[in-house]
C-alpha cells in the first residue's frame, strides 16, 4: 500500500504523504474494504492533490 503511494508520489513529484494522510488511508481502507476500490479512490485523491498543488 505504502509502496503504491511512494511510486505515485515520485511520478507526480508531489509530497503530501504525512502521518495524517496515512492514518486517513487506514480509515479509508476499513470503510472502502476492497483493494481495487481503494486504489481507484487513491488515484482520484492524488489527482485532486496534484490539482490543488498547482
Amino acid at each position: 500500500m505504502k509502496r503504491f503511494f511512494m511510486l505515485k508520489l515520485q511520478k507526480e513529484k508531489t509530497i503530501f504523504l504525512s502521518a495524517t494522510t496515512t492514518r486517513s488511508l487506514v480509515m479509508l481502507k476499513k470503510i472502502v474494504g476492497t483493494k481495487e476500490n481503494l486504489n481507484a479512490t487513491i488515484a482520484k485523491d492524488l489527482d485532486m492533490y496534484r490539482k490543488t498543488a498547482e
